[in-house]
């Protein structure tokens, strides 16, 4: 199983403040069965460059598997979550933000109504050919956007990902299920930012996906999970 959105990488942003804290979130999701964890660190292109961001993120992966005993631990890969900005179609080298062995971009969109400039930037990384696009947490953006915004870029090859909350929440299962009919999901992920706040819940979110998205929303969770990360 993967949980392809976490802040578990310690000190790197909001997310986990120690190393031990990134140590209890692993544990916490390997007993829930997932075995593969994206590191998605959040990214801010007006803070610091890509290159900045890349050296601090190696440090905090080397210090949390320094101490990571001889257990059974979940295999880590490196990312980011790229926070829109303008020109983030252009930047130079931007595949280097994708998850680590994979062409996967994820990227937080603007919360808020997106217009015409806002799609054109995210049409463009969609469709120039160097990463692949993945919105996270699409559910976050529901109440301002309307559903054609996301099939839209979903037709020119963007990939959608929920995070495990929205799931777990049985008054969201009517969108589930239109998410789900519209093929607006492929990845499921916790988001998680630590031990207790936002803390990594995925075991019954995908009880849930189960019961409201069908076995069909299940196969094509595995098949993209198989498609990158296997």
């Amino acid at each position: 199983m993967l949980d392809i959105h976490t802040h578990i990488l310690p000190q790197m942003d909001d997310g986990s403040r120690s190393v031990e804290e990134s140590l209890l979130m692993l544990r916490s999701l390997r007993a829930q069965g997932v075995d593969t964890v994206a590191l998605t660190s959040h990214f801010y292109a007006e803070d610091e460059s890509p290159e900045r961001f890349l050296a601090r993120r190696a440090q905090a992966r080397s210090r949390l598997e320094a101490a990571m005993d001889d257990g059974e631990w979940p295999s880590l890969r490196s990312g980011a979550e790229v926070c829109y900005y303008i020109g983030v179609s252009r930047t130079e080298g931007i595949e280097r933000l994708c998850i680590e062995d994979t062409p996967l971009l994820m990227l937080e969109m603007p919360m808020t109504h997106w217009d015409r400039s806002v799609m054109d930037e995210a049409l463009e990384l969609a469709t120039d050919g160097r990463v692949i696009l993945l919105l996270a947490h699409i559910d976050r953006y529901l109440r301002y956007n309307k559903l054609d915004a996301f099939e839209l870029l979903r037709s020119r090859g963007a990939l959608m990902q929920i995070n495990a909350g929205f799931a777990e929440d049985r008054g969201n299962h009517r969108l589930l299920r239109k998410l789900a009919k519209r093929d607006l999901i492929q990845f499921v992920g916790t988001d998680c930012h630590g031990i207790t706040h936002r803390a990594p819940h995925m075991s019954p979110a995908l009880e849930m996906l189960e019961k409201y998205g069908g076995e069909r929303l299940l196969r094509t969770l595995d098949l993209y999970e198989e498609e990158f990360f296997d």
